[in-house]
């Protein structure tokens, strides 16, 4: 935790990256990750797909051990306040109809556990 404060206080800590993990297992909805962060691909990456951008679409992150996948989304209303509890509204691209899915088999993902977390590229896992 020092190491992720020393890194947020630094002149340019750069790299910053928000990953979103919507928990719906409490009623069988299962756990979803994802990010819009997009990272460049690597030159063995690049060499690999042989000039078809078809397969150099954007890239999932690790981190934790866990996969979070690349989906448009928004979040709005998160702030730090003593003074009431923030009501903040996350926003997920409909991008194959996936989300309307969930929705309309879960009740809208009404009792999901959202988690923000909110790091650095530096502290993603190796592998990315």
């Amino acid at each position: 935790m020092v190491a992720l404060i020393d890194t947020a206080a630094s002149l340019s800590p750069g790299g910053r990256v928000r990953l979103i993990e919507v928990d719906a297992s409490g009623f069988a909805g299962g756990i979803h990750r994802f990010h819009y962060a997009p990272f460049p691909h690597t030159p063995s990456e690049i060499d690999a797909a042989k000039g078809d951008e078809n397969k150099l679409g954007p890239k999932p992150i690790i981190w934790g051990g866990k996969t979070f996948d690349f989906w448009p989304y928004q979040v709005t209303g998160l702030a730090m306040s003593t003074d009431q509890a923030a009501e903040p509204t996350l926003s997920i691209s409909n991008l194959d109809g996936h989300i309307t899915a969930l929705c309309l088999q879960f009740k809208d993902m009404v009792n999901a556990k959202v988690s923000v977390i909110d790091t650095y590229s530096i502290y993603l896992d190796p592998v990315n």
